[in-house]
């Protein structure tokens, strides 16, 4: 529908699967696009009885803005093991502002990876458990008088991808530690 006089304001319908947006990829900025309503067919009453195909199309800028996206840890599951059984967890949680980074890997030759973006902190950590900040891993072997149940809570903080606002994200991991039956010493 067009405006029917000065200072009208025009108003338009158009079907979802009609709407094309010519921007693929939406980052921060201006993003121009081309939205067009669709055609229309017109009937002019002409000599020659010919049929006129119009198409409407308007120029609209979309300004997006950065959102920063928090930090994302993979579903907790319970860790079960044994007193004196070694246990390596990681706890790496991925920043969708940052897809190329990668923790380090002990004892391997990894590519070069881009700088870090997300700052850790564990609090619950066991008696002899530490957090391995570059390779992003807890490890711990209980000793034999550790049987039991512990909820270890890592938190991840991001950068803000320049948003001023960092993003947090909290993982808490259970781990049981069983009794282990030794044999008896003589």
């Amino acid at each position: 529908l067009g405006p029917t006089g000065p200072g009208d304001k025009q108003q338009f319908r158009v079907g979802a699967n009609r709407l094309r947006v010519a921007c693929r990829r939406l980052e921060s900025g201006d993003c121009r696009a081309l939205v067009g309503s669709g055609q229309r067919h017109r009937h002019l009453d002409t000599p020659g009885g010919e049929t006129t195909e119009t198409t409407v199309t308007r120029e609209i800028v979309f300004n997006v803005l950065n959102a920063n996206g928090a930090p994302i840890f993979e579903p907790a599951e319970t860790w079960n093991i044994l007193e004196g059984q070694p246990l390596r967890v990681s706890v790496f949680a991925f920043d969708p502002d940052n897809p190329e980074f990668e923790p380090k890997i002990r004892l391997h030759r990894v590519p070069e990876t881009t700088a870090p973006t997300v700052t850790y902190s564990v609090q619950g950590l066991p008696e002899g458990a530490s957090f391995d900040a570059e390779t992003l891993e807890i490890v711990w072997t209980p000793t034999y008088a550790q049987a039991g149940t512990y909820h270890v809570t890592v938190t991840a903080t991001d950068d803000g991808d320049g948003t001023g606002t960092p993003a947090v994200s909290q993982l808490v991991l259970p781990i049981v530690v069983s009794n282990a039956n030794r044999a008896p010493q003589v």
